[in-house]
Order: C-alpha cells, then structure tokens, then sequence
C-alpha cells in the first residue's frame, strides 16, 4: 500500500509541477501582452478622460444618464447619436438633390441642348457629392437594380453635357 501512495504523491507532485510551470508561462504571456499593449491602453484612457471633460451633449446624453446608463457611457452614446443624425440628414439632403435633378432632366421634354446639359451638370454635381451614394445603393439593391446604375447615370450625363458643348466648325 506503501508503494501505491508513493505512486500517487509521486504523480500528484508531477501533475502540481506541470500546473505550475503551465502558470508561470500563462504570466509571462500576460504580462508580455499587457507590456505590449500599454501604448494603446493609455491613448485609449486619454481619450476616454478628455470625453470625460468635454461638456456634456444637450438633449440625449441627461436622458440615457436618467434611463441608467453610465454618464461617459450617456456622453459617447449621445454624441454618436447627433453624430449618425447628422450624416444621415447630409445623406438625405444629397438624396434629394439627386433625385431633382434627375427629374429636372427628365421633364425638360423638348428643351434645347443647352438646358439639358446644364441640368445635367447638377446630376454630375450630385453623384459626385458621395453623400446620396449610400441611400441610392440601398434603394438599388431593394429594387434589384445593380449599383454600376450609378455610373450609367453619370455616363449619361456626361453625353448630356458633351452634347450641348459647341464643336469647332468642320469637325
């Protein structure tokens, strides 16, 4: 019996041994890690501290605070959302000019070569903005339509505006 509780003291020193070693490498990586990433955990803390001091956001941050989140948490949440709000507005705004254009170009009927192309230029304009871009990509592929629709938009008011351009005499 002697022997088999040498056996298991002998197995249960290597097996703590193991455990130990194990331990100790899980530290030194850890610590490595947190060594190494200490640069970008104090720009991070430096960030968070100069939120922390900026004046509150009127509006939204009081009521997240009030329905219980934490107040730098209210203060991020609240500037994102007046962030996204305005991007979203400018994305609209674009949008919309775009789209008046377009029908600006398509209801001219009849009208000369010269109006065409200058309400041409404004679809140009328009598409080279970037801001209608993201609603008209999501209303493309809601309609199933492939977003190089945006470059045939734009190459047709290219030909609208070269149309009207003057060309020299005999060419």
């Amino acid at each position: 019996m002697s022997d088999s509780r040498d056996d298991l003291l002998e197995r249960a020193r290597d097996v703590l041994l193991r455990v130990g070693s194990l331990a100790e490498q899980i530290a030194q990586r850890l610590h490595q890690l947190l060594v190494d990433a200490r640069p970008a955990l104090l720009k991070f803390a430096e960030g968070l501290r100069l939120i922390e001091q900026s004046p509150p956001v009127p509006g939204y941050e009081a009521v997240l605070i009030d329905r219980g989140h934490h107040p730098l948490a209210a203060r991020i949440l609240a500037w994102n959302l007046l962030r996204l709000g305005n991007e979203l507005l400018e994305e609209i705004r674009a949008e919309r000019k775009l789209a008046s254009a377009i029908l600006r170009v398509v209801t001219a009927g009849d009208a000369t070569p010269l109006v065409i192309s200058r309400r041409a230029r404004a679809i140009t304009a328009a598409l080279n903005d970037g801001m209608a871009m993201p609603a008209l990509c999501a209303a493309w592929a809601k309609a199933g339509i492939s977003s190089e629709t945006a470059y045939s938009i734009g190459d047709l008011a290219e030909r609208a505006m070269r149309h009207a351009t003057p060309r020299p005499a005999g060419g």
